[in-house]
This record gives structure tokens, C-alpha cells and sequence, in this order.
């Protein structure tokens, strides 16, 4: 049943999908000159991820997505590791997704990125998308998504100005 449900999330955001494709192209840009070059892989893989997150939670909210859920056979245990999962099925298609086009820029001879995806990158993308979504989905699962998203902002705000 995990399985069903990740594909749930999937599934609704392919055009968040694509949004992200073309962000990432962005940051690829963006970042190429800064001190952030070397880990342009492990920013658009969170960032990707982190937005895919938050489409996956807003089209619940929107949906009413836990009202149906609940009144199905399905424990809550399993609705919560159904999007943790998602979380890192989400974090391997953007790190997929990354790589690939890191290295078709690459081979077309653009400046950006300045090298190849390496498994430290893949490593820490992992490492910090496990940290994100650790602090996000338990405060959206405890204070619901209105509240999640004011927690978005003070976190964006945070991260940025750190």
C-alpha cells in the first residue's frame, strides 16, 4: 500500500516536476560562479525534492487527501512511511534527474556546472533532504499544513540569512 500511496504523491505533480527541471537548470546557472559551485548538485537535489515535498502536502491539504485516507483500511503508521518514503524516492529522481543533466551541460560544452555529480554529492543530497524533511513533515503532521507553511517561510529565512 506504500507503494499506491507514493505513487499518489507522484503522479499529481508532474508539472511541479518540470518546474523543478527548469529551476534546477536556474541554480545551475546561478551558483556556478559562487562559493556554491561545488555543491550546486546537493542544492538543486534538496531544493527539488523540498518542493516536490511541499506540492505532495499541498495537494492533500487541498484535496482533503486525510480525510479520504483515514476512512480507507489503512493505519496512520502506514500514511506517515508512505511519505517519508516518498521523501527519498523523490530525493533519487532529482539526484537522477540532476546528474543527467549536469553532465548533458557538461558534454554540450556550457560552463555550468564546472564538474560531474560525484557520490559525495549524492551522499550529502541525502544527508540534507533526511534533515529537511525530519524537521518539516513531523511539524506538518502536528500543526497541519496552513501552520507548515509559516514554518516554511521562517525555515527558508533561516537557511538563507545562515
Amino acid at each position: 500500500m506504500i507503494k499506491v500511496l507514493i505513487l499518489k504523491d507522484f503522479l499529481l505533480q508532474k508539472k511541479t516536476a518540470l518546474f523543478g527541471l527548469a529551476y534546477s537548470i536556474f541554480l545551475m546557472a546561478i551558483f556556478n560562479s559562487t562559493t556554491f559551485s561545488s555543491s550546486v548538485y546537493i542544492l538543486c537535489t534538496v531544493a527539488i525534492s523540498y518542493m516536490l515535498i511541499m506540492g505532495a502536502v499541498a495537494y492533500d491539504d487541498k484535496n482533503k487527501s486525510d480525510t479520504i485516507l483515514n476512512s480507507l483500511p489503512l493505519q496512520r503508521k502506514t500514511i506517515v512511511q508512505a511519505k517519508y518514503a516518498s521523501v527519498f524516492v523523490f530525493g533519487l529522481g532529482a539526484i537522477l534527474t540532476i546528474g543527467l543533466l549536469g553532465a548533458l551541460l557538461k558534454a554540450a560544452g556550457l560552463p555550468f556546472p564546472g564538474r560531474f555529480l560525484n557520490p559525495t554529492d549524492v551522499i550529502a543530497a541525502f544527508f540534507s533532504l533526511s534533515l529537511v524533511s525530519a524537521m518539516y513533515l513531523p511539524f506538518y503532521y502536528r500543526f497541519g499544513y496552513i501552520a507548515s507553511r509559516l514554518f516554511n517561510v521562517v525555515f527558508f529565512m533561516l537557511a538563507f540569512f545562515a
